[in-house]
């Protein structure tokens, strides 16, 4: 089981998926193994077959971890947002530590407007893991465009120090610019689109 998720993350999806299938024949009742396969499935682009998987291992334990977060991919992937965030807060309810959950309902929260409903799970999910250093980008963006300046700016610097070369590091400069740029300050505002546009530019591909 630890070698499929190891080529599971490593991208290795037929191995990966050989290897949950034996652990499945081993071991029928580990409902994890399907959750496996239901992953594969999605890396896969097939959410049809992820929702199968997601069945067989809820079938064998209901309570089995990330099956629910899987299917709730599985239904974005199809444009079933509603029921994608049913699935999401299922997870939640089953692991209260699921922070992916927890920020990706944040992102269909945002979509459907309900701007305090996405801040509210995006500090539940850095309460879970605080060193998720995207969810803290996000805040950041979410508080500005909530109008809260200084939780902005705060979260922003806040992720920018524990993560200064992330990949959304753009983005945290970009919203530092932001604030100094309504709250008066051009010169800080002018710096921080530099070293925004020079994060970017080194993250571009080649």
């Amino acid at each position: 089981y630890r070698l499929a998720e190891t080529l599971l993350d490593a991208g290795r999806l037929h191995e990966a998926e050989t290897m949950f299938r034996r652990v499945l024949e081993i071991m029928p009742k580990r409902a994890a193994a399907a959750v496996g396969l239901a992953a594969v499935a999605l890396r896969r682009e097939d959410p049809e077959g992820a929702r199968s998987e997601v069945s067989r291992a809820l079938s064998i334990d209901p309570n089995v971890r990330n099956a629910h977060y899987n299917l709730a991919l599985a239904l974005e992937a199809e444009g079933n947002a509603r029921s994608a965030a049913q699935e999401y807060r299922r997870e939640i309810a089953l692991n209260s530590h699921a922070f992916k959950a927890r920020f990706n309902l944040s992102r269909l929260l945002a979509a459907g407007g309900d701007r305090q409903g996405q801040v509210s799970e995006l500090r539940a999910a850095l309460e879970d893991n605080p060193d998720f250093h995207v969810g803290r980008f996000y805040l950041a963006k979410a508080l500005l465009d909530a109008g809260d300046l200084a939780g902005a700016e705060s979260e922003a610097k806040r992720a920018l120090e524990a993560a200064p070369e992330n990949y959304y590091a753009p983005l945290g400069h970009y919203i530092l610019a932001d604030i100094y740029s309504r709250t008066g300050h051009p010169a800080l505002a002018e710096e921080a689109v530099r070293r925004g546009r020079k994060l970017e530019a080194r993250n571009l591909p080649q």
